[in-house]
């Protein structure tokens, strides 16, 4: 066997893989066509998040190997890791043909099951894994996510515990429970299964995520929130479009009834667009919670945070100067055009201004969100846009071309309602921001 291969082998076992990466590519220098080296230098890249180099060392594992199940299996993880799930899921297939009795094949078919909001097909793909291996932690951590997405919530916490059982170290079974316990308003008991994961691996995103919402969940405000978001997790994307045209018809009827009846529903949409980085913020005031953070968050909430010190310092002004120029608080239209009213004549409205500021930490939030960097790249342009759009309406109206500034007007607000639904699509896939 080739000692570099040898080596590397060790440091994997040692949670070291960039050593590892090294001895692998020696190992390649020697062997150059060997697909098991190639499937494991994938697997470690994967670990490394150097994901096109990932997934072109999976291809060749499976160009040079292709009855060797491991290398579709890395091939299906190298997918994986940049969210091609359809793909994933054929090349995982390929591997269960080839050997069918490996448990760790199916606990990651059930993974991409869940990843494609398909609570059902991950059940019986945990449940085919542990068939085989009824002591497969990863299959049983797997199981106890699709029962819990399946609303099934007591026999998840069976399944968590379960694969606890199985394997204390697992660090997706500590993940999987905190995330359970999240649901079950176990707060403390979350954060500690989520600190036990990430001290078995480090890099995990899904527990550093979970750690996220469970400081978080400490402040008594953000668990409504919290719950809400958890729920509309298991609902799928088509009772979440479905809240979302329900609420866009609840604020038309309000309108017609009463316009206080808009302001808790325009509040529940700015709070599902904004909740998560705004109480990210106050985690920056906590010394471990700001640890937790990333510095795209940290990023994030420092844009937001000059965002929001301007929307109170104009709603502080409007109250010192009894400012009443916004006479249609509940639309953007009339926040801008209050705006270029008021300047026009030679006033500063700074209630419409501290609106107008507090709105455009929606498209902040949704261009942050992004976790793809072309996406991210589209929607900041687009945010940018946004912002210069309102400065530009007022510069044509204090040069007289009303009827410019009114189109301008027009369409900011087509493009921030348009914004909303382009955020939630899927588009951009490239290299994902670390």
């Amino acid at each position: 066997m080739n000692p570099h291969f040898e080596r590397a082998r060790v440091l994997l076992t040692q949670h070291r893989p960039e050593q590892a990466e090294l001895e692998l590519r020696r190992a390649l220098v020697d062997e150059p066509d060997q697909p098991i080296y190639q499937a494991i230098l994938s697997l470690c890249l994967r670990d490394l998040r150097k994901h096109a180099a990932a997934l072109k060392e999976a291809r060749n594992a499976v160009a040079n190997g292709p009855d060797l199940p491991l290398a579709h299996y890395a091939h299906a993880c190298a997918l994986d890791a940049v969210d091609e799930f359809p793909a994933a899921l054929d090349a995982v297939a390929e591997a269960i043909r080839l050997d069918p009795e490996d448990a760790d094949f199916h606990a990651l078919r059930a993974s991409l099951f869940l990843q494609m909001e398909n609570p059902d097909g991950a059940l019986h793909a945990a449940d085919e894994g542990l068939a085989h291996d009824p002591a497969n932690a990863d299959c049983a951590t797997m199981r106890s996510r699709a029962l819990l997405l399946l609303g099934r919530k007591s026999e998840a916490a069976s399944a968590a515990q379960h694969a606890l059982e199985q394997d204390p170290d697992n660090a997706n079974s500590h993940a999987s429970a905190g995330w359970i316990r999240l649901q079950q308003s176990r707060y403390d008991e979350a954060t500690e299964h989520f600190a036990e994961a990430l001290r078995r691996q480090p890099g995990m995103e899904w527990a550093r995520l979970g750690m996220l919402e469970s400081l978080k969940a400490r402040r008594i405000l953000y668990r409504p929130i919290l719950h809400y978001f958890l729920w509309a997790e298991r609902a799928g994307p088509r009772m979440r479009w479905g809240l979302i045209l329900g609420v866009i018809l609840a604020i038309r009827l309000a309108r017609e009834v009463s316009p206080w009846l808009v302001v808790p529903l325009l509040a529940f949409v700015y709070l599902t667009w904004t909740a998560k980085p705004l109480f990210n913020l106050l985690l920056r005031l906590d010394k471990f919670g700001r640890l937790v953070l990333t510095r795209d968050e940290r990023r994030a909430t420092s844009l937001i945070a000059v965002l929001l010190l301007a929307a109170v310092a104009s709603f502080v002004a409007a109250a010192a100067t009894r400012d009443q120029n916004l006479s249609d608080s509940a639309t953007l239209t009339g926040t801008v055009g209050s705006l270029i009213a008021g300047l026009a004549h030679g006033q500063t409205p700074f209630l419409a201004l501290g609106v107008l500021f507090a709105a455009m930490v929606m498209p902040v939030a949704g261009t942050y969100d992004a976790k793809w960097r072309r996406k991210r790249t589209i929607l900041g342009v687009y945010t940018i846009g946004l912002f210069l759009a309102p400065p530009l309406a007022i510069a044509l109206a204090l040069l007289g071309l009303s009827g410019g500034a009114t189109a301008l007007v027009g369409a900011f607000v087509i493009g921030f309602i348009a914004f909303l639904w382009i955020a939630q699509a899927e588009f951009g896939k490239d290299e994902p921001i670390e």
